[in-house]
């Protein structure tokens, strides 16, 4: 008896100690190192690059959700929404926060106001660098139209610009927005008041302006005469154009992307537009690694390219190419410091992460295939590869396109998670 009564005072003892420590212990933080996926059934959810610790994050409502955005601290995921409204279907821009468990309406279009960006996309979010801000383009009277939003709940996102489309990128201070449509370019100063003002210089030919990281000049393709064109920098007083320095010559339409260290800039051009799975896909030349430092040479990546993504210490290119098998495409891995190429997996991908093949170098700002690490990358679709792990035996049979991850160091391995339409990473 005395044994027994020992014994219960030890557990007991033992119990409050775990609690004890378990005050003691900070709570895991929400938003560092997760995956953002979309469920088959329109549902966003967040879970561990290892497929464990599933969230759903949508509100009780019913509808279809997607193309989830991290904020820049990965406390927050802003999202789309298809839901009923009366007899009526309404798009909404949601705003859930991982640490309180909230989630609310940002913006709501008039019922019966439905039309899409693109196929599948509702709206285009974009956090400014700081996550003070949201810029987003949604339907509005017929048409595409920019707001920004500093989450306030009052008062509502500003409509600054319509008749889209519209490119954007953030200054990497935040305090401007600079906004491609057609052939102008805007600066939306962000102060106490927005104000978009055009820049004195027109380009086509390309979509999004890109801001370097270090100088914070403003990178744009530039043609100042029927026969010649390039990826310049534009320095601003402004809205000021000072002056303008070519840094690659290019052929055709092109696509670019500065690393986020501003060491080097890749340039695609050329592109020539193919059919893959009912999407029209810009198929570029190649891709060059301009370095921002004008002695070193540039390394060219000749091999058609779909789209590419620097990693976020910007050692890596990881970067979309055909494959070998029929209706399959390629991930790949292009390394800067080791000018090492490895082909990692083929694939086939969803009809969303198409989407985000297709315009890229938008996604690329917003939506991140990439671990904070810069070790894995994340995607939706289809493996087509002996090189999965034992955990795709979790999803014998499965009805959809899987959420997959893929190991970059030191070799590629995948790994398929989850079933789903799309997957982000987290910021950090």
């Amino acid at each position: 008896m005395a044994r027994l009564l020992l014994g219960a005072i030890v557990l007991i003892l033992m119990l409050v100690s775990a609690a004890f420590i378990s005050l003691l212990r900070p709570a895991a933080d929400p938003g560092v190192d997760l995956i953002a996926f979309v469920s088959v059934d329109g549902e966003v959810m967040t879970m561990r690059p290892n497929g464990l610790q599933v969230n759903r994050i949508t509100p009780d409502v019913e509808g279809f959700f997607t193309w989830p955005t991290w904020s820049p601290n990965g406390d927050t995921l802003v999202y789309s929404g298809v839901v009923q409204q009366g007899e009526e279907l309404q798009l909404n821009l949601y705003a859930s926060n991982l640490s309180g468990g909230t989630s609310r309406v940002l913006y709501a279009s008039d019922p019966g106001e439905v039309g899409l960006l693109a196929q599948g996309v509702v709206h285009y979010p974009l956090w400014s660098p700081l996550g003070e801000r949201l810029a987003f383009i949604a339907i509005k009277g017929g048409g595409l139209s920019l707001f920004i939003d500093d989450l306030s709940d009052d008062p509502g996102a500003q409509r600054l610009l319509d008749d889209g489309p519209l490119w954007m990128s953030w200054s990497i201070d935040t305090s401007v927005l600079a906004v491609h449509r057609g052939a102008d370019h805007f600066l939306v100063a962000v102060d106490d008041e927005l104000n978009e003002q055009p820049i004195d210089i027109r380009a086509i030919g390309y979509r999004v302006p890109a801001f370097n990281p270090l100088d914070g000049t403003l990178t744009l393709r530039n043609q100042p005469s029927a026969l010649s064109a390039s990826v310049s920098s534009v320095r601003l007083d402004g809205v000021t154009v000072k002056s303008i320095t070519p840094l690659r010559r290019v052929e055709g339409e092109a696509a670019f992307l500065w690393s986020r260290d501003g060491e080097h800039l890749a340039v695609a051009e050329a592109s020539q537009y193919f059919r893959y799975q009912d999407t029209a896909l810009p198929a570029y030349n190649g891709i060059a690694i301009v370095p921002a430092d004008s002695t070193e040479g540039v390394v060219e990546l000749d091999l058609p390219v779909l789209a590419f993504f620097w990693s976020p210490d910007g050692t890596k290119i990881a970067f979309v190419t055909l494959s070998e098998i029929r209706n399959a495409l390629s991930w790949a891995l292009y390394d800067v410091e080791t000018n090492e190429r490895m082909r990692l997996v083929d694939f086939v991908p969803s009809a969303e992460q198409l989407t985000m093949f297709q315009f890229f170098d938008q996604y690329a700002y917003s939506h991140s295939i990439w671990s904070p690490d810069s070790a894995s990358i994340v995607f939706a679709g289809d493996l087509l590869t002996d090189s999965v792990t034992a955990s795709a035996n979790k999803h014998p049979g499965h009805a959809s396109f899987h959420i997959v991850v893929v190991d970059v160091e030191p070799v590629a391995e995948a790994h398929v998670i989850a079933e789903g339409i799309m997957g982000f990473w987290s910021p950090r």
